[in-house]
């Protein structure tokens, strides 16, 4: 039997070497724990935690919820796991499970506040606390997924000045100046575009026939994108994926993008996943989106972020886990907000789940460039 001929490494729950070491690693520690990396697949078994998903195992483990499926002769990908249940997966990236810590409840505690202060998932931590009540000195726990890499905050450098990035990508301000966007984003088009220039700053997509763009808008991503790799330190890849035609205009499916000022932005991915255009929720680095869009925002020159508003809460989780208000974050996000008045800069667009579409405001040097 072809069971019988595999490998497999029995994956255990450990523990933390010391209470400091808990703490470290549920505040996102910048130097997590080990991951173990093998040179080929390996199969191992996985123990399933307290309402752990399918996809949550596939994301730790950087493999397809497929394979699961058809690894582990499951019904379906929506099928709901058991605590304890054992799962075979072949990988070559193995974390170290997922771990409990034991929390005291505190006098004015709420499910919230402890969710923020532990970087953890409010309704993760409210599924797997089922039936207890937030009582001072109530004990809860904490599950706590070592797998989840903080890359967001862990180092800073120097953020080179808009001259030097503009010298960095082989440009003039006065190619810059030049090309210019004209009419509405969904009316529009480009005189004199510049292409989007390769860069380590971003990846870009295959098709460069859709990355020509206004000089402003390829100075407001030199800017942001700056900012997310030196000042925030984030080193993952991300694909920028539509700009604009080269003269503007339509292009099939959008109707915007017409004048060089909207981009399209995948979301990034955790560590070790493969790029793809619709990720699941459970594969995106959500604190790296979140410094994307924040970067973004510090231009002052977004008019707008479209994004998917059932998907608004993950970046505004991984907001509050960076120590933003709720007071500062209505103006930038529309969610949890049930008013039919979209004046926050992020705002549902449905159908935008896997990337994020950024509308720049009009440049300076664009007199005919309009509005949205």
């Amino acid at each position: 039997m072809l069971a019988l001929l595999l490998t497999l490494l029995t994956v255990l729950r450990p523990q933390p070497n010391s209470p400091e070491q808990a703490i470290a690693w549920r505040h996102g520690d910048c130097e997590p724990p080990p991951i173990t990396i093998h040179e080929k697949p390996t199969w191992i078994r996985h123990r399933v935690a307290p309402r752990e998903k399918l996809s949550e195992v596939a994301a730790r483990y950087a493999v397809k919820r497929d394979d699961l499926v058809r690894w582990n002769k499951l019904r379906s990908r929506r099928v709901r796991l058991r605590r304890g249940q054992v799962l075979k997966v072949q990988t070559t990236r193995v974390p170290l499970p997922k771990f409990s810590v034991p929390y005291t409840v505190r006098e004015g505690d709420s499910w919230e506040s402890i969710a923020i202060a532990n970087r953890i998932d409010l309704r993760h931590l409210r599924n797997t606390n089922w039936g207890r009540k937030l009582k001072p000195g109530t004990d809860i726990d904490l599950w706590i997924d070592p797998s989840r890499v903080r890359r967001v905050g862990c180092s800073k450098h120097p953020v080179p000045s808009l001259a030097q990035l503009v010298q960095m990508h082989g440009l003039t301000d006065a190619q810059l100046d030049a090309a210019q966007g004209r009419g509405a984003p969904s009316y529009g088009r480009l005189k004199n575009a510049i292409q989007l220039p390769e860069s380590e700053l971003y990846t870009r997509r295959e098709h460069l026939r859709l990355l020509w763009a206004s000089g402003h808008t390829i100075r407001q991503i030199f800017r942001a994108f700056a900012q997310l790799r030196y000042a925030d330190g984030f080193d993952g890849r991300i694909m920028i994926g539509s700009i604009s035609l080269k003269r503007g205009r339509r292009f099939p499916p959008h109707r915007s993008h017409q004048s060089g000022r909207d981009i399209d932005i995948r979301l990034p991915l955790l560590p070790g996943l493969p790029d793809t255009a619709y990720p699941n929720p459970d594969e995106v680095d959500w604190l790296a989106t979140w410094a994307l869009i924040k970067a973004f925002i510090d231009t002052g020159e977004v008019s707008m972020i479209f994004f998917d508003g059932k998907l608004q809460k993950k970046i505004y989780q991984a907001a509050r886990w960076q120590g933003y208000t709720p007071e500062e974050l209505a103006q930038w996000i529309h969610w949890p907000s049930r008013s039919g008045k979209k004046t926050a800069i992020v705002r549902h667009s449905k159908g935008h789940t896997g990337h994020i579409h950024v509308r720049l405001k009009c440049g300076p040097n664009e007199p005919r460039c309009r509005g949205t």
